[in-house]
């Protein structure tokens, strides 16, 4: 799963043990400046780095709490319906600008010591979640392509059956028609 780890830059020591120990779970992390490529707009690959993650995961601290970065790049998830985890490594009241966007996300609390297990826990949970989500939703389209199916055969032979109802009911006047029109023409032509 693609994680884009959120984090201020007062607490990039950690952000680095969480992606280390994420990756080593088979996850791929986007972190800044580690991942900004030599030569590219920063705010670009902030940017390209939000839309290729599944999920984005939030150092919450005071520092990030503050960040205009972390708050701009949590902006940019949201709008771009990326769901958010929030690890909280320190009790903070948030501003009402962080508040507006991830109050209603899942939250992770570090306990003092913290290995950061949890988070890794929380992270292979929300993956097992998301496959079993598209799996049904896979299942459903398949059902729904097959209903669509058959809806679609049902109209084509409804339409036949239409067609043939019509040619039968008005199909031989339009015979019976065509055969009076070369008889009224012959009578024409006889009487003069």
């Amino acid at each position: 799963m693609n994680i884009f780890i959120s984090h201020s830059s007062e607490d990039f020591k950690v952000a680095e043990e969480v992606c280390n120990l994420l990756e080593e779970k088979g996850h791929k992390c986007f972190l800044a400046p580690r991942d900004i490529r030599s030569g590219y707009q920063y705010a670009e690959e902030i940017i390209n780095g939000i839309e290729r993650s599944d999920v984005m995961l939030i150092l919450m601290s005071k520092a990030a709490n503050q960040s205009p970065h972390v708050l701009r790049e949590v902006e940019r998830a949201v709008s771009k319906y990326i769901p958010l985890i929030v690890y909280k490594l320190e009790e903070v009241e948030l501003s009402k600008s962080m508040e507006y966007f991830i109050m209603s996300h899942q939250w992770v609390s570090a306990h003092a010591g913290a290995t950061h297990a949890q988070v890794v826990r929380c992270i292979n949970q929300f993956e097992r979640e998301r496959d079993e989500l598209h799996e049904q939703v896979e299942v459903i389209k398949e059902k729904g392509n097959k209903f669509l199916a058959v809806i679609g055969v049902s109209m084509i032979l409804a339409s036949i059956l239409l067609v043939v109802a019509f040619y039968d009911k008005f199909g031989g006047r339009r015979e019976e028609v065509e055969e009076k029109k070369p008889g009224v023409e012959q009578e024409i032509d006889n009487k003069e």
